[in-house]
């Protein structure tokens, strides 16, 4: 008996209070550094989607520039053509990946004098960019929610302020091409 009470009072271990301490310290530490972990985050993926604009571009000059080589393109001046996320993923210039949706596009405009410009519609479910030239989307000034009736899929219909409107169809709609549709350009590409 002697014995058993020997052991009863040497015991190993922590008490409920000091535990208590432990949790408590933790927590505090943990509200002090959420706020800063919760902003990396959000600059994080900001700088992604900006990142995300910039290669989607790219890849459409990419697309733009085999189909000029194989002459599928009209290639008179001042024409946009847009490319779809959805397109240039079917067509292997993209690797979808997954997790990801594919609401994007890029129109793709091309000057007289040869100078491209790139204006995206592309979203991450966070941030929006909503036609704006690739060249002058910063990480801070993204949107925060999309403007209704936007299409993130044909550049907005590629009528919107920002398409070509020098060289007109005969029924005075921009000419534009969207590679999703085999070359028609005057079909969107819903």
């Amino acid at each position: 008996m002697k014995g058993s009470l020997k052991n009863m009072n040497n015991k190993k271990g922590f008490t409920l209070v000091e535990l208590l301490a432990v949790i408590v310290v933790l927590a505090i530490i943990i509200l002090v550094a959420m706020p800063n972990v919760l902003s990396a985050m959000d600059k994080a993926r900001r700088n992604a989607l900006v990142t995300e604009a910039s290669e989607f571009a790219k890849i459409a000059q990419a697309a733009y520039s085999d189909g000029a080589m194989n002459g599928t393109l009209t290639t008179s001046s001042e024409i946009g053509y847009c490319y779809s996320m959805k397109y240039l993923i079917a067509n292997g210039y993209m690797d979808k990946k997954t997790g990801t949706n594919d609401d994007g596009s890029v129109l793709l405009t091309v000057d007289s004098s040869g100078k491209v410009d790139y204006k995206v519609w592309l979203k991450n479910g966070s941030y929006f960019i909503e036609g704006s030239l690739v060249n002058s989307i910063k990480a801070d000034s993204l949107k925060t929610a999309a403007t209704s009736g936007v299409n993130y899929y044909n550049c907005n219909g590629a009528t919107q302020a920002g398409a070509p409107k020098s060289t007109s169809n005969p029924n005075g709609t921009p000419k534009w091409f969207c590679s999703k549709t085999s070359g028609n350009p005057d079909s969107g590409c819903n």
